[in-house]
């Protein structure tokens, strides 16, 4: 059992006064072995007075809160790549550790939220024992086996999800290509789906694997920095990231063999998730009498899915990752988010904002007893958000 010793880098001030005052000698070390270099400079967002169609009292708060932090966004997501010398990756989303110093590296540039990593460390079951600090906890590792050398890692928290990878993995990717001799190295991933295969072939990238659940070293280890932080994109690379993405799909032409529509509800009812609205037949039922297509995102391809938001123009739903399918509708679409009033999930505003696109909020209860009161809500919210 060892002591591991906490680096948390959410920005590059982070990275210099870990490098330049570290609190110990283990930090001191580990920080010899870590670089970060700009690939590409980001430029300020300009606020749009559009962007929310919504002038009430919620989504006035809403749009307070993401002009703030959209303003520092080319700040806090400086887009870049890390070197790692000589470091290890432990778990489904590839905690990077160096084992020698006993440090672990998270923190926003690496898509690795304190908060997250504290449930993780302590559900994963990946050796730890206890916490001694705010800053140090003691784990049993055990001894990693021989990986790779000169690898790009493009694995991490949020992995697993659909969406998150357009918000998260889509534009890293894209990032990635900017690395000096990409073609050449591989990248590596976590377990591999289909569609996960699908669109890392998207974004140009040949020579790609699995980096493995167990404990693994790695020497010269490369990832890309995140591209957003804190509701925040970073400009250029995500818009122009999405936008390759969709003209990807948009090839493939298959509008010909389905359906399409421009009204467009997607629906959370066959997903299991913990924040599912009560009273999915009669919210569904409400928007098949106002024209909308319902559309449940797990029953089509990637493909499908790209090209029914490609047609739409107003598509509402419940807050989840499936809404960010809005980077294949064309600029001038009007998102409606069904909220959950304790959240603020404001990703929604950010992809809107770069594409183009409108947005608006409505916070419901969820609750049986007032599910009138909730559909009636939602019905006028609706009919606005169609409004000419």
């Amino acid at each position: 059992m060892r002591e591991y010793h906490i680096v948390e880098l959410n920005n590059l001030s982070d990275v210099a006064e870990q490098r330049e005052r570290p609190r110990n000698e283990n930090v001191r070390s580990a920080m010899r072995g870590v670089r970060f270099q700009r690939l590409i400079d980001n430029y300020s967002l300009i606020a749009r007075d559009n962007l929310f169609t919504e002038c009430d009292e919620y989504n006035e708060k809403l749009n307070k809160l993401y002009d703030g932090v959209a303003s520092v966004s080319d700040k806090n997501a400086p887009c870049g790549e890390f070197l790692f010398d000589s470091v290890s990756t432990l778990g489904y989303d590839s905690l990077i550790i160096d084992q020698e110093n006993e440090v672990v590296f998270i923190g926003q540039l690496l898509n690795w939220s304190r908060e997250y990593f504290n449930w993780w460390i302590e559900n994963s079951n990946v050796g730890f024992v206890q916490w001694n600090s705010i800053a140090s906890f003691v784990a049993d590792f055990g001894l990693p086996k021989v990986g790779s050398s000169g690898a790009i890692l493009l694995n991490s928290p949020g992995y697993g999800i659909f969406g998150h990878w357009l918000i998260d993995f889509v534009p890293r990717m894209a990032l990635s290509r900017l690395m000096l001799g990409a073609d050449r190295a591989t990248h590596l991933f976590g377990p591999l789906s289909d569609w996960m295969r699908d669109l890392i072939t998207r974004a140009g990238i040949n020579s790609f694997q699995p980096v493995g659940t167990e404990l693994t070293s790695h020497s010269d280890l490369r990832l890309p920095s995140s591209t957003n932080a804190g509701y925040g994109f970073a400009e250029p690379i995500n818009s122009l990231a999405w936008r390759t993405l969709s003209l990807s799909f948009n090839r493939l032409n298959i509008s010909r063999d389905m359906p399409t529509a421009e009204r467009l509800f997607v629906s959370r009812k066959q997903w299991q998730g913990t924040r599912a609205i009560d009273f999915h037949d009669q919210l569904e039922n409400l928007m098949v009498e106002r024209g909308f297509v319902v559309l449940h995102p797990e029953a089509l391809s990637l493909a499908e899915q790209a090209c029914m938001f490609a047609k739409a123009r107003v598509i509402v739903g419940e807050d989840g990752s499936a809404l960010h399918n809005i980077i294949f509708s064309a600029p001038g679409a009007r998102l409606g988010v069904l909220m959950d009033p304790q959240r603020s999930n404001l990703w929604h505003a950010g992809i809107c904002h770069l594409l183009g696109h409108h947005i608006a909020y409505a916070p419901l209860t969820r609750r049986l007893d007032e599910i009138a009161g909730d559909l009636s809500f939602v019905g006028s919210f609706v009919d606005q958000l169609c409004a000419p």
